[in-house]
Order: structure tokens, then sequence, then C-alpha cells
């Protein structure tokens, strides 16, 4: 590359824009260039030979082109390629099978990978009057399978665009010329004599988005280079296609859309409604005549302007010429009358109202890394061959090569993060949902298996692979809204709704209204945890392509080397762990909907866990923010079962039993009284059930396994009763199990009993049961359950008694207002085998 001035030197600084469809997206990219040279190697150079700035000698290139650009822009609008596969989908006989072994087998798997697949792009364009080039098929299968397909991908290109005869042929684009030249008879793309090609990018952006989207999705990185190369596969395919790029300082933010206009669904209902109001309108305007139609529409003015004429009376009216919808979507429900209900418990429901619609959790930036890298690869299938090793006598239908008859094409991305910050909370997952469903829309049909694929025809990939590795240590950070403390800011949410009001009588418009609700969610911190990921933790997915006979199946492993999660509850740890393996069974049936069993399995090594009930409260306010959001309607239902095994050893839980939960620091164990339960193994077995819509009652079953329990006492060296311990072991017991259901309401209300049955089995009971134990069991029983289960720092306890001598009523206002609940039955059944109590 030539440096700026440099002799050679020839291209000016320039803007270009270019209006293409790039991967199934439609594209609008600006590109500065600066100093663009291409330098040809010589036929005897080996890769890597470098023009230096004078003309006298040659060094190597790293790469045979070079291509450098400034200041590159990517807008990606729509993906019109997954709608137009969901059309020819609803458009197709629904029990015409995928992948069957008619002529037209290759498109319909291609229509499939389109719904399923994030990175289907447009077929490169090649020139067709090269030499060494040969149409795999005819113009008009091509042009078949343009129009069934909408856009293909780069797969298509090499499949449909040369005829690969021979694997083998390929040896290695990154040798000489001489080396790399195919025979007439062993024909490759011309394309593949370029390779490697390198190219380099200062300030780099995508912006993902559309008037239709609440958000938009920003990717932006000071520079970043990267190589396009060519290798052996590990398959009968003929070569792989490379992408590798690596960031410099890559950062990914969701930001507000401010020209948002109404929602997707909104918008193609209101257009489809004009456009048959149109033709409603010109079929029926020679029928009338000019008379009648002025007259029906100063009776219509009129109408709209006195509401005794109205047959519905509402307080403001709507032009109905105006064409302008709600930019909301509607919410299922919101409609209909909800009686007197909703008027009643107003104050208590006053302050959550206020606060559901204010976003004050949000975070804009979803990853902040120092640097990354990103390997794209795919490789170029081949056609299905006859013979022992590519077609066996018997396949299960399960199995990946089912479909080819032998090992699928490969297809992956792998990326790699250099440690940083990953921001990703309930808010973050509201977006994503709703960018997900624009661009990559879900189709509600029936899957078909895919059958074996006919010899001769091509190979199609029928697993994809996703591989992330945090090469150090990294932070997940996921912040909440916290709807149980919304009462220590009743103040600010009534300055809310008194601007609101004064707005309102004024005639202001949205513009203060979201400047009172910006402030107001500056000034409210948010809940959050932090978890603290060790160096070399791994994510792998892997995702079928093409329906099984059982469906599709989606698997998911996660690999961490150690955590530590810490809380806004105390700003201090919550958990700390070993390593930890997480798999996750995604897998989803044929029917599209069908019952999901999703599994997830925990295993975890050296476990210790320091608990307060203010915890608790966090966790419930974290899954309430993240269930926040409309009912889904009973026509797209789909019903889910989730089963949590989880597998924790070498686990240490800390319970607090300071005097009026006084804590300092929460895990010094020089300051605080602990009682701790250990075991080598615990296992936690659960099931929640989701597959009734909108149930009134619904269970939760639990087992809890423990083949050895302890039991133990930690007091500080300053305390009195460490001095007559002999040892901190207290209690234990070989066997452990605890058989539970929760029997629950989905409605809050005086008439509901919510149920917790509790069948605990122990065997070979051994306590110490000191005098002062029972103290320690009363204070854990009032920091857990009782009165004191929020805790506080000594200045704040010492603060709070200052207040209560001075006025006693000052201090009602400050505590939380009793919650209100179902009612709680609990039954218990016991059963102790062996038991042995010695009294000191």
């Amino acid at each position: 590359m030539a440096d700026q001035g440099s002799p050679g030197s020839t291209v000016t600084p320039s803007w270009k824009n270019f209006n293409s469809e790039f991967f199934g997206y439609n594209v609008v990219t600006g590109v500065l260039v600066r100093n663009a040279e291409i330098y040809p190697a010589k036929a005897t150079s080996q890769v890597g030979d470098l023009p230096s700035n004078n003309h006298s000698g040659k060094h190597k290139l790293p790469c045979r082109i070079n291509i450098a650009v400034s200041g590159l822009e990517w807008f990606v609008y729509n993906r019109s390629a997954a709608y137009d596969s969901i059309l020819n989908a609803m458009t197709s006989n629904t029990g015409e099978s995928l992948c069957n072994n008619n002529g037209d087998s290759e498109d319909r798997s291609k229509s499939d990978q389109h719904i399923r697949l994030s990175g289907d792009s447009e077929k490169l364009t090649t020139d067709p009057s090269k030499p060494r080039r040969r149409r795999g098929f005819s113009k008009q299968s091509k042009s078949h399978a343009r129009e069934r397909n909408g856009k293909g991908n780069i797969e298509d290109d090499e499949k449909g665009n040369f005829e690969i005869r021979s694997p083998k042929a390929f040896s290695s684009t990154s040798s000489s010329e001489n080396q790399g030249m195919p025979d007439d008879g062993d024909t490759l793309p011309l394309m593949l004599q370029l390779y490697p090609i390198h190219f380099e990018c200062d300030k780099a952006a995508l912006v993902m988005g559309n008037d239709n989207t609440k958000s938009l999705l920003i990717v932006k990185t000071k520079s970043l280079s990267g190589d396009i190369d060519a290798a052996q596969c590990q398959t009968v395919d003929p070569y792989r296609q490379l992408f590798e790029i690596d960031f410099n300082h890559p950062v990914i933010e969701m930001v507000e859309h401010e020209d948002y206009k109404e929602d997707q669904l909104t918008r193609a209902v209101r257009e489809k409604e004009a456009e048959m109001q149109a033709t409603s309108d010109s079929n029926d305007a020679h029928h009338r005549s000019f008379f009648r139609r002025q007259r029906r529409k100063a009776m219509g003015r009129l109408r709209n302007l006195l509401p005794y004429w109205r047959n519905s009376v509402e307080s403001f009216s709507v032009d109905s010429r105006t064409g302008i919808a709600s930019a909301e979507p509607p919410i299922p429900g919101l409609s209909r009358w909800q009686g007197l209900s909703r008027y009643l418990n107003a104050e208590d429901e006053d302050d959550k109202l206020r606060w559901s619609s204010l976003d004050y959790a949000a975070v804009n930036t979803v990853v902040d890394s120092p640097s990354g890298t990103l390997k794209i690869y795919w490789d170029v299938p081949s056609k299905v061959l006859s013979g022992a090793d590519s077609q066996p006598s018997f396949i299960d239908p399960d199995d990946p090569n089912y479909i080819n008859g032998a090992t699928p094409p490969a297809w992956a991305i792998s990326l790699a993060l250099k440690g940083g910050v990953i921001n990703y909370g309930p808010w973050a997952d509201r977006q994503r949902a709703e960018l997900q469903r624009v661009f990559f829309p879900g189709l509600c049909t029936d899957a078909v298996p895919a059958n074996p694929l006919p010899i001769g025809s091509d190979r199609v990939p029928t697993l994809f692979n996703f591989y992330l590795e945090l090469s150090e240590e990294a932070t997940l950070k996921i912040p909440t809204r916290e709807d149980s403390k919304n009462w220590r800011w009743k103040k600010e949410s009534l300055t809310m709704k008194q601007q609101r009001e004064h707005d309102q009588q004024r005639g202001r418009g949205g513009r203060n209204r979201k400047y009172v609700a910006t402030t107001a969610a500056e000034q409210r911190p948010n809940g959050w945890l932090d978890i603290k990921i060790g160096s070399n933790a791994t994510v792998s997915y892997t995702m079928d392509m093409l329906p099984r006979p059982t469906g599709y199946r989606n698997m998911l492993k996660i690999d961490l080397p150690s955590t530590e999660v810490s809380t806004s509850v105390n700003h201090g740890l919550l958990w700390r762990s070993g390593t930890q393996h997480i798999s996750c069974d995604l897998s989803t049936p044929l029917k599209w909907n069908g019952l999901r069993n999703w599994r997830f399995d925990v295993d975890t090594n050296g476990i210790e866990l320091f608990l307060l009930r203010e915890h608790t409260f966090l966790f419930i306010d974290l899954i309430d923010d993240w269930g926040t959001g409309p009912p889904s309607e009973y026509l797209l239902y789909t019903p889910f079962k989730y089963l949590l095994n989880l597998t924790l050893r070498d686990l240490k839980l800390y319970l607090n039993v300071n005097d009026f939960n006084i804590i300092n620091d929460p895990i010094s164990m020089d300051e605080n009284t602990y009682l701790i339960l250990s075991s080598p193994c615990l296992k936690v077995d659960t099931r929640i059930n989701l597959d009734t819509f909108r149930p009134s009652k619904n269970v939760v079953p639990f087992k809890i396994e423990a083949d050895t329990l302890g039991l133990g006492l930690h007091a500080p060296l300053w305390n009195t009763q460490a001095t007559f311990m002999v040892s901190k072991d207290i209690g234990n017991l070989e066997k452990l199990v605890v058989d539970g259901k929760y029997y629950y309401n989905t409605t809050t209300s005086p008439a509901n009993t919510d149920t917790l049955v509790l069948d605990v089995t122990a065997q070979s009971l051994k306590l110490y049961l000191y005098g002062f134990l029972i103290r320690y069991f009363l204070l854990l029983k009032d920091n857990y359950f009782g009165d004191h289960v929020h805790f506080k720092t000594l200045d704040e306890y010492q603060h709070s008694l200052r207040v209560d001598g001075q006025a006693s009523h000052a201090t009602a206002a400050n505590r939380p207002p009793p919650k209100k609940s179902n009612d709680l039955d609990v039954m218990l059944t016991q059963g102790v085998i062996s038991p042995l109590k010695l009294l000191q």
C-alpha cells in the first residue's frame, strides 16, 4: 500500500455510495478510499511480496491484493430474502417435503435456509464471458431458482456459475500462480486465483433498523483489518471459503430511534386498508352522483363535530382522512371494558404504573471490548456422489449425515473477544426481540422432515455452529428495574404526574413529557448484577439447518472457568465459584406451536454463596422486569416446559445471623456471624410448566437431594461464643431429600391462597445443640423471614435510633408499605431416621 503522496498514488479521496443488496439485506454504503492500489504478485514470487516505495526492489506481500478503506458506514434497513421465503412457504403445498427427489429439492432446501439463517447473501456477480468458467445449469433453471428463493447466497453462486469436477484439483490459494492453476478438465473459479485478499478499514460502523423499529442496533469500531481466503476442507467438498476480520475496540450499542413512527404490523394494516379503500372508492365512483358524495362528506364531518350524533362518544375525534394510526402496538384486551376492578386500589398501583413506562434501567452500550476477531467460513458444496463412502447402506434419520449421505458441508461463525464489558438486561432483550421480529421473522407453519438428497444434486449444510471465546476476563452486567423500591421514589413519581397534568392543561406536546421522563430516569438508579467471568470462557451453539423427524435440534454449551457475582443490594459479593458447565437443549418440534421441552443442566464446582433476604427481592424484580410486556395472543401461543437441573459441588451457603441484621462487609469473617450449610454435592431439580394459555393456577414441582449435609456456626474471634465452641461443626446428616410442590395463583386477591407442600426426609441426623444456638436460630428467622429482612450498616442503624428517639412518626413514612400478596399455607411432612441430639 502506497503512502499518501508517494509515487504511484493517483487515487484521490472521494465518497462513493452504492445501493446494493448484500447477505439478503438492502444496503446503502458510504466508502472513503484513500491511496488505493493493487499490486499483482509475480509468478515466481512467493505470497507476501510487497513493493516498496521505490521502484527498484520488491518486498514480500502478505496477500495478493491489499485494499484500504477509510470511513465505512453500512445501513441495513430490511431483509427481503426472509419475507420472500415466507411468502414462498405460504404459497407452496404444506405436505411437500423440503428436500425430495424431484428437480426442485435444492431450491426448497435453500428456502428453508433463508428462514433460519441470517447469513443469506446476494449472488456474487461474475463475468460469463470468461473462458475458464462453465455454467452448472441452464439460464432457465437459474432464473427459476432466483424466482423461488428471492435472493441466493454465496454458495449458490459457486454452485450455479462454476462446474467443479475434481475437489482434489484445489491445493492452496496462497501458493504461486503456477502451482494453483487448474487444468482444463479440473475447473475452479477464477476468483480463487486472486486470493488471499487483505483489507483494512479505519472507523467503520453498521446501523441496523428502520422507521418501524423503536431502537437501532449500532456496531462500530475504530479500525478493522481482515483477509479473504480459501482453504482445503475436511469433507468431500472442493474448498472452504474463509473470512477473518480483526476489530480494534468494537462497540455494540442499542439506541432509541427518534424517527420511529409506527409498528411494522400497524403500518401494514393501515396501508392495506388504504389500498382496499382506494379500490372500493374507484369501483363505486361511477355509481354515485356528485351530490350524494358531497352530502355524505359534509354529514360525516358534522357527525364527528357533534358528539350527540355519534354512535360511540369519545373524548377526542380522529379524522378518518388522516389515516394516522397509533405508534404503539395494540395491547390485547386494552379496548375491552375491564369493569370497576381497574379503579380499585388505584393509589397502590399508581407508583407501579408511573414507573412501568419509564426504562430507567436502559443501558445503550451492549458490548465494549478492546479487540475482537470474527471468523466466518463455509464449505462450497459439491455434488452428492454414489458409492459406499458417500452413501452408506443405512443412516439414522436423526443423524446429521442422513440428508447428504456423508459429512455435511461446514457452516460456522467464530467470535473471539479480548475481555471487555457486556451489558445485557431486560431492556436490551426487549430491543433485541423487536429487531429479531423485523429482520428475522418467524413462520407459523409446521415443518416437514428433510429427505436424503438424490445422487447428482448439490450437497447442503445441515448444521450451523457458532463459537464465542473470551480470551481475557470479562464482566457481564445485568441492569434491571426494581418495582419493590417504587415507594422510595414516590416524591419523584408525584413530580412526574404533576408536570404531566400541567403540560396537558397548557397543551404542550410530547417533548416536555420526554424531558421529564428522562430526568426521572437519570435521578433514579437501577438495580444490577455484575458477573465477573474468568479468562478462556467459551460459548458453543449448534443449530439444525433442516428439520429431522423429531424436529430442529438446538444445543447451547457454556464453559466458564470461574465466576464472581456482585449485586446492587450491598455492592458486595453474592456468589463465588470455580468451573461451571452449562448445557441447554433448546430443540423445537416439527409442529410450530407444539410443546417445547427445554432442558438446562448446570454443573458448578466450589461455590460459595453469601445470601441475604434482599437478594431474593432483587431476583424477583429481575424476573418481573424480564417478563414485562403484553401477554401473548391465543392464536400465536406456544407452550413451553422448562426443566432445570442444578448440580452444586463443594457447596457452602453462608446465612448471616448478625443482631438486627447489621452488616458492614457481607463477606468479612472477622465482623459477621454465619450459619454455614455445606455439602459435597447438592442436586436441585425443578420444572416450570407454561403449557396452558393464561391459567388461573399453576404448580412448580421441585426436588432437593444431598448425600451429605453439614451445619456449622462461624463466630468472629471477638464473640464470646467462639471461646466455648470446641468445633465449628454443630450438625450433619448422611442423606437429605426434600420433595415439594408450590401451588400458586396467577392473580393476587384476598380470596386466593397459595400452598407449599414439603416432604422432608433425613437420615442419620447428628446435632450438637448448644444453648446459645436457639438465639441464632431466632435471629435467622428475623433476618430472613421476620422484621429485619432489610439489612443496615452500623451508621444507618445508629441514625435510625436517633430518629426514633426524636420523632417516631418520621420513620413510619420511610418504611416500605406492606406488600400485598396471597396467603400462604405450608404443609410440612418430615421424617428423620436414626436422629441423635447432644445437649451441651
